[in-house]
């Protein structure tokens, strides 16, 4: 059975990944592998690697690496103002985590779809995909596991979303 803080925290960590989404967007994220719950406890230091790039994005809004870079920074931004994290670092992709937990995943959509097709007729959603999972470094290990999607339709009149 897990208890009721840790599982809150889990939550509310995965919870700020869909606070990246604006409020006209469709968001969903589900946890699951809940393998570590007590990791998860106040004070502890956390590293976010950039997350990678699973399946070819369809974007050209701006350089993809610029999309990981932005996801890790709000990241840390969002968790080093809870307080609830001794630390918050963005890791250099060559280097090792020093920190208690360690944030990783991949992107598993990125697709600009059609800002005309949102405009027009109400389909070609702008969608992102993660999955991912938070790590304990010592001892390692697995403590949850997690995906979230986001879709922005926008509506007639809004400029597509």
């Amino acid at each position: 059975m897990i208890r009721r803080s840790a599982s809150f925290w889990i939550v509310v960590t995965v919870l700020l990944l869909v606070g990246l989404s604006t409020s006209s967007a469709l968001a969903q994220c589900n946890v699951f592998m809940v393998e570590r719950p007590d990791d998860v406890r106040s004070g502890r230091s956390l590293s976010i690697r950039l997350f990678a790039i699973k399946a070819p994005p369809n974007y050209k809004g701006e350089p993809v690496e610029n999309l990981r870079i932005a996801l890790a920074e709000k990241l840390r931004d969002t968790l080093q103002a809870s307080k609830y994290f001794s630390s918050v670092i963005v890791l250099p992709e060559d280097k090792r985590p020093q920190t208690d937990l360690v944030l990783e995943g991949e992107f598993t959509n990125i697709d600009e779809g059609s800002r005309a097709g949102r405009m027009l007729i109400g389909s070609g959603a702008a969608q992102m995909g993660v999955q991912g999972r938070l790590m304990a470094t010592n001892p390692s290990g697995r403590v949850f596991e997690f995906l979230c999607y986001r879709a922005s339709a926008g509506f007639f009149g809004t400029g597509g979303g």
